[in-house]
């Protein structure tokens, strides 16, 4: 998967497409590269694929590669074929306030339940006052100790192989930094990763 940079519209790529079900059943084994194919053509930030229960199969991503600038999407491409061909990408989830970027971060899960899971993060970054029209560090430009910060874990999930969506708020702490793949365990946990902590559902 290349990083995505806006200034240069890249070809965004998403590598190793039979790893989805590899990364649960074999561990701790070496990632290998198995496919290669070009998945959109706008910045298609950390994508995160699964196959639904359908037989589909699912990418969500986010227009941003960071929680900035404001107004970052979240979008879906499904294929039919294994693959071969991909939709047009349509728009899962838009904020009303201009000010939100919703960031995927990976994770979207086909449940043993059936339901598509896929957490997000909610995010509205505000910009420092007085910086120039020519600073490019996010550092300078974004302020995350300001009033207003919010960093937050939203849950999208689908009853019907990603045809419909519904969002939630689940109750946990804010501000924090999510990220990596759902684990569904033998004994029906659902656990989800983040930078230095995990939280457990059961």
């Amino acid at each position: 998967m290349k990083r995505c940079d806006r200034r240069s519209r890249p070809r965004v790529v998403l590598l190793g497409l039979m790893l989805v079900s590899a990364c649960w059943t074999l561990g701790a084994a070496e990632y290998r590269v198995t496919d290669a194919f070009r998945l959109a053509d706008q910045p298609a930030c950390m994508p995160a694929l699964t196959r639904a229960p359908n037989g589909d199969l699912l990418v969500a991503y986010s227009t941003e590669w960071e929680p900035f600038p404001a107004g970052g999407v979240l979008k879906l491409v499904v294929s039919r074929d294994n693959s071969a061909t991909w939709s047009k990408p349509r728009i899962l989830w838009k904020d009303k306030d201009p000010r939100v970027t919703i960031q995927v971060s990976n994770g979207l899960a086909a449940l043993t339940s059936g339901d598509l899971l896929l957490p997000v993060t909610y995010c509205v970054v505000p910009r420092r006052r007085g910086v120039g029209p020519g600073e490019t560090n996010p550092s300078v430009i974004y302020d995350f100790t300001a009033p207003g910060y919010r960093r937050e874990t939203r849950l999208l999930r689908s009853k019907d192989s990603g045809r419909t969506w519904t969002i939630e708020e689940p109750d946990l702490p804010k501000r924090q930094w999510r990220f990596g793949r759902l684990l569904e365990t033998k004994d029906g946990r659902l656990i989800m990763t983040g930078m230095g902590w995990y939280f457990e559902s059961r």
